[in-house]
């Protein structure tokens, strides 16, 4: 595995809510309860370890798996159906961020774009689709209501692409109040489920995120349109070829003009929900609107068939990245080759069992890119060590960019605190946690001598240099780390 830093603010999220806290009260987190939900429960079922992760994308893929057989089974013919369910399957399961294009780049990173494509893609085809055997959908709306609520609590966004899916639906309904009656009912109950699996301050989760959307810097947002918009022609430009062929033979006017209306809608709505995202290609979407337009096609000339075909083909091509990751995950460390460096693991029992290897090519080097996952677990281990050496932690603050230390030795996260403190996006000067707070219910300070993103640890000294200096003192520094701990309280003198 690599890029584990961002495993680690995922499993420390993960964690706080394992043990109690709640996002938008004890802590801030720009991942969503919903994106926390599979861990989560991988946690209380097994314990708060590493192996966590792959009980939550057990219950992902299993979850959506079925979510998505359930949709396709009366809309899709039985091949196209059994395809579209693992694709969206795996995309919900892979351990690979999407948009880096690797397979073998394994990594828990940005897991709520996995869980938000993957409804998004079950709704398009329960709506886009209409049932092979002409009966009336069944729990459509109820469905919609439900993966509304999911999105929002993954990422409010995502909700811009769900849009022009619900209206599409609504429209259609023979009794639009019963439609909104049924949308109402699931949105109730999912939250219901996300609010007792995962319990959560809305309030809180809805600051969260509108202070960063506040605080978006616009050259930022500039160049995520740009490259978004230049990495997504291609795959935009062969669905359009597709489409224009496929609809030429299929469908009546009026229904191909409001499919037409609603696919742009929802292309227009995935380019802009990229504005803040972390992604800039390889979307699901494009693969669910693929599907739809392999379905479509009932033409018998040369040109619907190779349409068709090139539908299937375009949509397959989204689903073997996710399942060589899943594959390659179990493969390498079996078949690992002689000549790779051998993998490190985290000194802890909640990380033991999770190999953590050097990026392929490059040599493990203690001294080297953090981001590489044993330079990561050599300086995580470090800071361990230096941490055995003076026992009595309750709650570690770490000054990096986000804390390792509660999840790894089963420490009260401290009260307060950021998951990722990435300065410039979900912190800034006017925009952060309160330092107060945080420093007021701990013991122990961990500051990194060098860190995964400079930046947010110069902004961490800054902030909180005055409580250390009036609280805390260094008591041993190592290679990679320094540690400061809290005074005992002066003894009041007492007059004879």
């Amino acid at each position: 595995m690599i890029y584990v830093a961002d495993v680690t603010s995922y499993l420390d999220a993960c964690f706080r809510t394992a043990s109690g806290q709640r996002i938008g009260v004890d802590f801030s987190s720009p991942v969503g309860p919903a994106a926390l939900l599979p861990t989560v429960l991988g946690m209380r079922l097994n314990g708060p370890d590493v192996h966590a992760l792959v009980f939550g994308s057990a219950f992902a893929w299993v979850a959506f798996g079925l979510a998505a057989w359930a949709v396709a089974r009366p809309r899709l013919k039985p091949p196209l159906a059994a395809g579209f369910s693992l694709f969206v399957a795996a995309t919900a399961a892979a351990p690979y961020p999407l948009d880096f294009g690797n397979w073998n780049t394994l990594s828990y990173g940005l897991l709520y774009n996995r869980l938000a494509w993957a409804a998004l893609c079950v709704a398009i085809v329960a709506v886009f689709v209409p049932r092979s055997d002409a009966a009336p959908p069944r729990g459509v709306a109820v469905g919609l209501g439900a993966i509304s609520v999911l999105l929002w609590a993954i990422k409010p966004n995502y909700l811009l692409v769900l849009l022009p899916i619900m209206i599409l639906d609504w429209s259609r309904a023979p009794r639009r109040g019963r439609w909104l009656a049924q949308a109402t009912a699931g949105a109730a109950i999912l939250f219901l489920i996300v609010s007792i699996c995962v319990p959560f301050s809305p309030l809180g989760y809805l600051e969260i995120h509108l202070g960063m959307a506040r605080q978006a810097p616009a050259d930022l947002l500039a160049y995520t349109w740009n490259r978004t918009l230049r990495e997504n022609f291609t795959p935009i430009f062969v669905l359009v070829v597709i489409v224009s062929v496929i609809f030429r033979s299929s469908l009546a006017g009026a229904s191909r003009r409001s499919l037409i209306l609603a696919g742009l809608a929802v292309v227009a709505a995935t380019l802009i929900t990229n504005l803040t995202n972390c992604q800039f290609s390889e979307i699901p979407v494009w693969a669910a609107l693929a599907w739809c337009c392999a379905t479509f096609s009932a033409g018998r000339d040369l040109a619907s068939r190779c349409a068709r075909l090139a539908a299937v083909a375009f949509a397959l091509a989204f689903t073997w990245q996710p399942l060589a990751s899943i594959a390659y995950g179990y493969a390498w460390k079996v078949f690992r080759h002689p000549g790779t460096p051998p993998a490190l693991e985290v000194e802890s029992a909640a990380w033991r069992g999770l190999p953590l290897r050097a990026i392929p090519g490059t040599p493990a080097d203690p001294g080297g890119d953090l981001f590489s996952a044993a330079n990561y677990a050599r300086w995580l281990n470090d800071g361990l060590a230096l941490l055995v050496r003076h026992p009595g932690a309750e709650s570690i603050l770490s000054l990096d960019w986000n804390n390792p230390f509660p999840f790894a030795t089963g420490t009260r996260p401290p009260l307060g605190d950021e998951i990722a403190w990435h300065v410039g996006r979900n912190v800034r000067p006017l925009f952060h946690p309160d330092f107060a707070r945080i420093l007021t219910g701990v013991n122990y300070v961990m500051e990194p001598q060098r860190s995964l993103q400079p930046f947010s640890l110069s902004f961490k000294q800054l902030a909180f240099a005055p409580g250390l200096a009036a609280s805390f003192v260094v008591v041993e520094e190592s290679d990679h780390w320094r540690l400061w701990v809290r005074r005992a309280p002066a003894l009041s003198s007492v007059p004879h």
